[in-house]
C-alpha cells in the first residue's frame, strides 16, 4: 500500500529534521538555560523546526551551498553528533533493555501519552491515505511552491526573482521551501510530490503542537486540554 511507504518516508524525514535540530537546541540550552524542562515530544518538536530553521539559513545565504552533497554532509554529521551528546543516556536506557527485556514489558506509558500517540498515528494515516491517488494537491498553491521548490534546487539558494521561468520577484516567504527541496534531496520526489506530501506531515504535527498548547494553558489539570485540542485538531479542524 503506498500510503504506508509515504508514512515510513515522512517519519524519516521527521527524523533527519529533528536530527538536524538537536544539536543547535542543545547549543541554544548550554548558553541561555532554555528548553531545560522538556518531556521527549517536546523536545522532537522543537527539533523538527530547529532542522526546517537550519535548513532556512543554508538557503538564504548566498553562497550556492544548498545542494544535495552539502545536505547529505550535514545530515550524517549532525546524526552522529546527536549520538555523541546523547551515548551516556543511550547507553543507560539500552542496557537493563537488553540484559533484562521483560522489563520493557512491564513499563507501561500514561494513558495521555498513548492517547496523543493513538490520536497522532490517526491524524498521520487521515492525511496520507488519500496521497494514493493524488499527484498534486490545489493547483494554485501546489504550483507556487513547487516553482518556489525548482528554483531553489536549481539557484542552490533562495534566488531573487523567479527566473528562468518568471521574471517577477519572490516575495511569498520562503521558511517552508527550504524543508520541501530536503525532501526532494532525500527522496527523489517530485517539487509537487513533495510539496503535497510534507504539507501532509506538517498538517500531522499541528495536532502535537495542539497538545502542547492546550497544556501550557491556566486551566484545570482535569480538564485535559491537551488532549482535547489535539482532537479537535485531528478529528475535527484536519
Amino acid at each position: 500500500m503506498k500510503f504506508i511507504e509515504i508514512i515510513l518516508e515522512l517519519l524519516f524525514f521527521v527524523f533527519c529534521l529533528s536530527a538536524l535540530g538537536e544539536p543547535w537546541r542543545m547549543l541554544i540550552r548550554k548558553f541561555t538555560g532554555l528548553f531545560k524542562s522538556l518531556d521527549f515530544l517536546r523536545v522532537f518538536l522543537l527539533d523538527v523546526y530547529l532542522g526546517g530553521f537550519l535548513l532556512y539559513v543554508i538557503a538564504i545565504v548566498p553562497l550556492h551551498l544548498f545542494s544535495a552533497v552539502v545536505l547529505y554532509v550535514i545530515t550524517l554529521v549532525s546524526i552522529v553528533t546527536v549520538v555523541l551528546l546523547h551515548r551516556r543516556r543511550l547507553k543507560d536506557a539500552l542496557s537493563p533493555a537488553l540484559s533484562h527485556p521483560a522489563t520493557l514489558l512491564k513499563k507501561r506509558p500514561s494513558l495521555e501519552l498513548a492517547l496523543i500517540l493513538v490520536i497522532f498515528a490517526f491524524s498521520l494515516v487521515t492525511q496520507t491515505y488519500p496521497l494514493n491517488d493524488l499527484l498534486l494537491g490545489s493547483v494554485r498553491d501546489t504550483g507556487i511552491h513547487s516553482l518556489f521548490v525548482q528554483v531553489l534546487i536549481e539557484n542552490r539558494q533562495v534566488p531573487v526573482t523567479l527566473e528562468p521561468y518568471l521574471s517577477e520577484g519572490i516575495i511569498y516567504p520562503q521558511g517552508f521551501t527550504p524543508m520541501v527541496a530536503y525532501s526532494v534531496f532525500i527522496f527523489g520526489y517530485t517539487a509537487p510530490q513533495a510539496v503535497l506530501y510534507v504539507t501532509a506531515l506538517f498538517n500531522v504535527l499541528v495536532v502535537l503542537g495542539a497538545y502542547f498548547l492546550g497544556k501550557t494553558l491556566p486551566l484545570p489539570e482535569k480538564l485535559k486540554m491537551g488532549l482535547c485540542l489535539a482532537f479537535v485538531f485531528a478529528f475535527v479542524a484536519s
